[in-house]
């Protein structure tokens, strides 16, 4: 028998099965893939800003070339005007030379439009004043390389596979998954319980009471329905944890293709570079002859009219060819997960 107003006793659990344990670690992996998912919005959001700017540039890059398409207009117009006074030249040709310069002044005022419009979603994109006129710093037609040339395709994919953070979620996800698909099995791990009983003790076959202690460890597990719903939460966690896997290999190639493509079209943005140079070079130089020709009273104002309108599309194309090759080397840093905070820091520099 014992005295139950003196007796007590103390139970410790130090092992709560799996379910603690596991449910740390499905924390501490679900954490991870937030911080993953934070960076890739960083990449993003930096990824625009620079696409931004570059559109920015192009379209101050292309009310350059408007203001020089006025500018040549206008030397067309007094070169008419000059041959109707002394006689050699026709009333028509001044007219068509005038309308000329209409078109293109009108032309000016649209890019002006344009190039403000840019400045706004810079703005927008950077959080200033909307009635700031952004204008940036560098010259407008700079070529800008932002992944080093030297690197081979395969460093800048196996670059891009460590450093995306898309990658790095996945991966966290999968890990995720394969923490529950274990925490369904935490019913197999038991409880653990340390016990101490403790009072006064009145043996039945002897006189008097006793003072003292027992103490025990209890294992514990829970089998409800016979183990059943274990085996199948196990069953759906494992398949769970195989289709992350297999979203995790498909944005690893997603990714690596990503990048292949962006370096291909960046070599041949470059390559466009050159070619769009040297249509600048064949434009203007049939516009100087063509203008030559109409002064010496031996050409005709639609040839002087059409060498214009052929070095304006040659213009416009260089300043497209160069905004295209940077757009492209920003869509490959971006592809290689090169977007970071310290990188921005250092102006994007690749070496």
């Amino acid at each position: 028998t014992v005295d139950r107003e003196n007796y007590n006793v103390t139970t410790v659990q130090f092992a709560n099965g799996g379910s603690n344990f596991f449910a740390v670690l499905n924390s501490y992996y679900k954490n991870r893939s937030v911080a993953a998912a934070v960076r890739t919005s960083l990449q993003d959001a930096m990824f625009e800003a620079t696409n931004n700017y570059f559109a920015l540039c192009r379209e101050i890059s292309l009310l350059h070339v408007a203001d020089i398409v006025v500018e040549n207009s206008t030397g067309i117009v007094k070169i008419n005007q000059g041959l109707l006074d002394s006689g050699m030249g026709t009333r028509l040709q001044l007219l068509q030379s005038q309308t000329q310069l209409a078109q293109d002044r009108q032309q000016l005022v649209n890019q002006q439009a344009q190039a403000r419009a840019a400045a706004i979603n810079l703005a927008v994109t950077l959080n200033l004043p909307l009635s700031q006129y952004i204008l940036p710093q560098a010259q407008p037609l700079e070529k800008t390389t932002l992944v080093d040339p030297r690197a081979p395709i395969g460093t800048l994919v196996a670059l891009a596979l460590n450093k995306r953070p898309e990658i790095a979620q996945k991966r966290n996800v999968v890990n995720q998954q394969y923490v529950q698909t274990g925490a369904a099995l935490s019913p197999i791990i038991p409880s653990a319980y340390y016990q101490v009983q403790g009072g006064t003790f009145f043996p039945a076959s002897q006189a008097g009471s006793t003072q003292g202690q027992q103490s025990s460890l209890v294992f514990a597990w829970n089998f409800n329905n016979g183990g059943v719903p274990i085996v199948s939460n196990f069953g759906a966690g494992l398949a769970s944890a195989r289709a992350a896997k297999y979203d995790l290999n498909n944005t690893e190639l997603q990714i690596a293709a990503q990048v292949r493509q962006a370096y291909i079209i960046s070599l041949a943005a470059e390559k466009n570079i050159e070619i769009a140079k040297e249509a600048c070079s064949q434009a203007q130089e049939q516009l100087d002859l063509a203008e030559e020709r109409l002064k010496a009273g031996i050409g005709i104002n639609i040839d002087v009219i059409q060498a214009q309108t052929t070095l304006t599309i040659a213009l416009q194309n260089y300043v497209r060819a160069i905004y295209a090759y940077n757009a492209q080397q920003a869509q490959l840093r971006r592809a290689i997960g090169g977007f970071t905070v310290k990188a921005v820091q250092n102006n994007l520099r690749y070496d």
